[in-house]
């Protein structure tokens, strides 16, 4: 067989890139274009004198074009398929949902279910005070905020809920109005009031302008209260207290609440010691929602 100079070339591109891995499918499709050549070009190169070195010139020359178009992928990458069964396959994948993880798993509340098999729980179900508490409606209804349950924690609290002349307030809308009002005031004096302590000077022209403010302030809520009743909640810092939480103000606002709160027994089960020990615990106010803490109030 003759060498031609071509063939030297070729050679050394070759051996210059060395070894690398052609894309799936690629050799077959080398093949099967060798395999067409011959059966497209086959009269022509019955025609030549010499066939047989124009059938090795064309087997070489799709070699070479192969070798040639490899390295160009070898050294750019190969193409992304974009279309046919393979651009199928990369769709699928672009759309493919990821795996959940433990962190996307909601978790049951376990604090509720520690708190129905605690000996706390226990008590308070076999306790016939705190359980008669506990069956009221209403008293329910108010203990599954957990801003009033927290609240209901303070003796101060307690007390006002029991307090016969708070009740009367609520029951009043105007009176109620006026309570509102009061205690915005209050609220808004002990912010003035912290205002000019942080700018007051240690001297006597200074502290006459903050005892002069104070004073008009004072002046303004005594001329805004109308009603000796709310007067007396205001004047009380232990009851203004307790009712500036908004949640024991809504509870107090609900005419079944204030009822319960009227009987004796309900009411002195808010100090009942196996009540307070249930609703200090962390898992009470779930429980509460949970069937098994009816089923066990009815069921004793």
């Amino acid at each position: 067989m003759i060498r031609q100079s071509s063939d030297d070339a070729l050679d050394a591109l070759l051996q210059e890139l060395g070894p690398a891995d052609p894309p799936d499918g690629f050799s077959r499709g080398v093949m099967r274009q060798v395999g067409n050549r011959p059966r497209a070009g086959a009269g022509r190169v019955k025609s030549f004198s010499n066939g047989g070195v124009e059938m090795k010139k064309v087997i070489w020359g799709v070699a070479a074009a192969a070798a040639i178009i490899l390295a160009i992928f070898t050294v750019r990458g190969f193409p992304v398929v974009e279309h046919g069964t393979e651009a199928t396959v990369g769709a699928a994948q672009k759309y493919e949902a990821p795996q959940l993880s433990s962190k996307d798993v909601v978790l049951g509340d376990t604090a509720a279910q520690t708190f129905l098999q605690s000996a706390t729980f226990d008590r308070l179900i076999k306790d016939p005070e705190a359980r008669s508490l506990l069956s009221n409606a209403a008293v329910q209804t108010a203990l599954r905020n957990a801003e009033f349950t927290s609240a209901v924690r303070n003796a101060d609290v307690r007390a006002t809920l029991r307090n016969q002349v708070v009740a009367n307030i609520f029951s009043d809308a105007a009176a109620r109005a006026e309570l509102e009002a009061g205690l915005k005031s209050n609220m808004r004096a002990g912010a003035t009031a912290n205002v000019v302590d942080a700018g007051i000077k240690a001297n006597a022209v200074e502290a006459g302008m903050k005892a002069n403010a104070v004073a008009g302030i004072q002046a303004n809520m005594a001329a805004g209260i109308k009603s000796n009743a709310v007067a007396q909640v205001l004047g009380d810092s232990n009851l203004s207290a307790a009712l500036s939480i908004p949640a024991v103000r809504a509870a107090m606002s609900v005419a079944a609440f204030r009822d319960a709160m009227s009987h004796a027994e309900l009411a002195a089960a808010l100090n009942n010691a196996s009540f307070l020990a249930a609703i200090r615990d962390a898992g009470f106010v779930a429980a509460l929602n949970r069937s098994e803490f009816g089923a066990s109030l009815a069921g004793r």
